[in-house]
């Protein structure tokens, strides 16, 4: 996981107590803290509604005390514990412990959640930075894309990275209305290089792109439905968690299509102190067109994505290889089979480029129809910032990245960031 290689050397199931031995080696520095972080208990919440459905984490903790007592030498706050960490340079063993209550540790055997438990307390030690993630890596062309999970407010976000050695800075890539991160941003085509985040990583970026709810590998939350808010709220949560995970570094953002105009509302945000630059191609919102408001009776649709949506955006002829577009059509319809039911769009009528005094970059596609011209000079001309640049991609259209305009692109963009490292 990670910089972190996990041994397991023994588990033991107790009466009371599920303890965990196991080896940790890891590059990056190491506390106890890392053993404790939020979502642990998000996790055992989760375990004792699945072993007990009667019982929730608090009753669960209740049970043990009640039934068991508490050890005398244990604040009562902490339901999991670690022992016996020694440090042998980047070598530690610890203990990692868990207290159940005997009937929920019987039907905790019975139905084999032991291998489930082990992997996910390992996730745990991922990482001493932050107590809201972990990880998995898998091998995605030449370079290994490793994924994160992040935690806002309760609800697991996907965050995918690329990384780079001694990396000049770093990317967040916000995908668009209808794909996820990895059809949009990292797509892997035989024989040809479309991946942005890999163009990135070539030129010297370590490279991240999200899921928001719903899409790619972030399930959708209770409500199903998922806002322009709350949308910005798990950005700026993202932003903040790549910070802390690279020495408060700053991030560059960039969104596409209604990335775009999600990028924008974080940027204008008053928690937004975590941005280098705002890059917003295929701004698609006339700034003064009023989006009305939801009706009452809005309902959740859950429409099925298609062959044809998957291909929508390759509009000029030739830009693109019929193999990446059919490449592009099944790992887009993979990813993302329902398309997410958006709802209080009229949020996006709060979008003021009079707010926004960070670096900006303004990408359009030559021959883009959802983000014409009038439309580019109306956020140009209104952005707060003097430094600001506008670059019309020569030949390209709505996923100008993804087709022969790529270099074009990629450098324009690259020389753009590359003063505000």
């Amino acid at each position: 996981f990670g910089d972190l290689y996990i041994f397991f050397n023994e588990l033991i199931l107790r009466h009371h107590r599920i303890s965990i031995n196991v080896n940790l080696i890891q590059n990056n520095s190491f506390c106890e803290k890392c053993l404790f972080p939020e979502w642990t208990q998000h996790f055992m919440m989760q375990l004792t509604r699945n072993l007990n459905p009667k019982h929730n984490f608090t009753d669960a903790r209740k049970l043990y005390r009640q039934d068991n007592g508490y050890p005398n030498n244990r604040p009562k706050e902490h339901w999991v514990d670690v022992i016996g960490i020694k440090n042998k340079r980047r070598s530690k063993k610890c203990t990692i412990n868990f207290w159940i209550n005997s009937k929920i540790m019987k039907n905790f055997i019975d139905k084999l959640w032991v291998m489930p438990l082990v992997i996910l307390i390992s996730m745990t030690c991922n990482s001493c930075k932050n107590n809201d993630d972990y990880s998995t890596i898998i091998q995605n062309q030449d370079r290994l894309l490793e994924k994160h999970t992040v935690m806002s407010s309760g609800h697991p976000i996907a965050l995918w990275e690329k990384k780079t050695v001694n990396p000049k800075g770093y990317i967040l890539f916000v995908h668009g209305r209808t794909w996820s991160g990895i059809p949009d941003f990292d797509l892997q085509v035989e024989g040809e290089e479309l991946s942005l985040m890999d163009g990135m990583v070539e030129n010297g970026y370590t490279t991240y792109a999200v899921d928001l709810r719903g899409y790619g590998a972030t399930p959708r939350d209770s409500s199903e439905w998922l806002s322009p808010s709350v949308a910005v709220k798990d950005i700026l949560t993202v932003l903040e968690w790549i910070s802390e995970e690279n020495e408060e570094s700053k991030v560059h953002l960039f969104g596409w299509s209604m990335g775009s105009t999600l990028s924008i509302l974080t940027a204008q945000n008053s928690k937004s102190d975590h941005i280098a630059s705002l890059a917003l191609f295929g701004f698609w919102k006339d700034l003064d067109d009023i989006i009305p408001n939801d009706p009452n009776d809005i309902q959740l649709v859950k429409r099925v994505n298609t062959v044809a949506h998957a291909a929508g955006d390759f509009i000029t002829p030739s830009s693109i290889s019929q193999n990446a577009i059919n490449t592009f059509v099944k790992v887009a319809l993979e990813s993302d089979p329902i398309r997410v039911d958006w709802r209080n769009t009229s949020e996006y009528n709060a979008i003021d480029p009079s707010r926004i005094a960070i670096p900006v970059i303004v990408l359009q596609g030559e021959h883009d129809p959802i983000a014409p011209t009038a439309r580019q000079a109306k956020l140009f001309t209104r952005l707060k910032t003097a430094d600001k640049s506008w670059v019309v991609i020569s030949g390209g259209d709505h996923a100008a990245f993804l087709e022969k305009p790529r270099e074009h692109f990629i450098i324009s963009y690259t020389n753009f960031i590359d003063r505000f490292n």
